[in-house]
C-alpha cells in the first residue's frame, strides 16, 4: 500500500511538472486555432458548414421499420378489450406519468383510458379492473397502477392544469 501511494505521488508530481514546463493548460486561444482550421479548409476547397444528414429514411428502407427505433415511436398492438368509454376529444400524453411508457400508453388507450382526468377519477374498483386487464394482457405490469401511484400522479397533473 505504501509503495502504491509513493508511485501515485511521483506520477502526480511528474504530471504537474510536465504541465508547467510545456504549458499544458486550457488557456489556449481557441479562436486563433479555429481560424487556422477554417483557412486550411478553405484552401482545400472544403467549407466548415455541412448540411445536416438525415439518414433515417435510408435506414428504414434498408432494414425495415421493425427495429427498436420504430418500436420506441409506435405503440405495440395489444390484446385487451376496452373496459371504459374513452372520452371524446384529444388524448392526453399519459407517458408523463411515471411508470407509463409508449407500450403501456397504447394498452391503456386500448382499455379506453385516454385522459388524466379519467385516470384521476378512478376508485378502487376501477383500479382492480385495470390491474386484472393488464395481467391478462401478459404485460406483467398489472400492479404498476398502484406501485407507481398513477391515480395520485394523474390527480396532481389535473390539479396543476386547473
Amino acid at each position: 500500500m505504501l509503495y502504491f501511494l509513493l508511485v501515485l505521488a511521483m506520477a502526480w508530481t511528474a504530471y504537474w511538472l510536465l504541465r508547467c514546463l510545456y504549458n499544458w493548460d486550457d488557456s489556449v486561444d481557441r479562436s486563433e486555432v479555429m481560424g487556422r482550421c477554417a483557412a486550411c479548409a478553405a484552401e482545400l476547397g472544403r467549407t466548415q458548414e455541412r448540411p445536416p444528414v438525415d439518414n433515417r429514411q435510408a435506414i428504414v428502407d434498408r432494414f425495415g421499420s421493425t427495429g427498436a427505433a420504430a418500436a420506441a415511436n409506435e405503440p405495440a398492438q395489444t390484446n385487451v378489450k376496452p373496459l371504459f368509454d374513452a372520452p371524446s376529444g384529444d388524448k392526453d400524453n399519459l407517458k408523463i406519468i411515471k411508470g407509463i411508457g409508449v407500450v403501456m400508453e397504447g394498452t391503456l388507450n386500448d382499455l379506453g383510458i385516454t385522459t388524466f382526468k379519467q385516470l384521476a377519477g378512478f376508485d378502487a374498483a376501477d383500479i382492480r379492473k385495470v390491474m386484472d386487464a393488464l395481467d391478462e394482457s401478459n404485460s406483467g405490469f398489472g400492479d404498476r397502477i398502484e406501485r407507481d401511484a398513477w391515480v395520485a400522479q394523474a390527480k396532481e397533473i389535473v390539479r396543476k392544469a386547473a
